[in-house]
């Protein structure tokens, strides 16, 4: 590609009377080169092509496929350093009151569930004990044990000999009024009383009322 420059030269022609200034244009010697303009398809004598002259600056740039960035990979942001919590003295405290309420809390809870599992074990073992002292009875016309006797299984000895019945761990049964030859006596009824040895509460049965109260 050359690039030409713009010359006035008078030229001289005959049209009528009148001169006319053509304009001439020429190759500008700063930018045309002297190789001759030639094809990519035209061949040298030795079988090899001529390769074509590089287009101008302006235009390689404008010919240039932009590349796309590149995707940077991804980076984690630094982690925050982490404040470790301050702790006062009022907040020890309070956690401290806290604690101790809770386990006294808990312990109290136990107590009076476990207290109350033991005088359920006991009403129920004094049931059945008199149930199979009026069974004995209308069997053999007289009840077992006299008054001061006891049947136990709290560790110390019985002094009633049933060798057949066993009380729950813990309870014992005392005869605590009555004749075993009349239960049913409304002046002097056969009555017993039962208790647990990790419980306070003392429950009483009598044959006049056949009912279990809490004494």
């Amino acid at each position: 590609m050359h690039t030409m420059t713009r010359t006035d030269s008078p030229h001289i022609t005959r049209q009528g009377t009148f001169l006319i200034s053509c304009s001439i244009w020429e190759p500008n010697p700063a930018t045309h080169s002297s190789v001759p303009e030639t094809s990519p398809n035209d061949a040298q004598p030795n079988g090899t092509r001529i390769r074509p002259p590089e287009p101008p600056s302006h235009m390689r740039e404008a010919m240039t496929v932009r590349k796309k960035n590149r995707r940077h990979p991804y980076a984690k942001p630094p982690r925050k350093r982490e404040q470790k919590p301050v702790v006062t003295p009022v907040q020890l405290c309070i956690v401290a009151i806290l604690t101790t309420a809770l386990f006294a809390g808990g312990a109290i809870f136990l107590k009076i569930t476990s207290a109350s599992a033991f005088n359920i074990t006991t009403q129920h073992d004094l049931q059945l004990f008199a149930d199979f002292q009026k069974f004995h009875f209308s069997m053999n016309g007289i009840c077992i044990g006299d008054q001061g006797e006891s049947i136990r299984n709290d560790g110390l000895p019985s002094s009633i000999d049933l060798p057949d019945y066993t009380l729950s761990k813990g309870v014992s049964i005392t005869i605590v009024a009555g004749s075993p030859e009349d239960p049913y006596n409304p002046n002097n009824p056969f009555t017993m009383q039962a208790k647990h040895k990790r419980a306070a509460t003392v429950y009483e049965y009598s044959f006049a009322t056949d009912t279990i109260i809490e004494r």
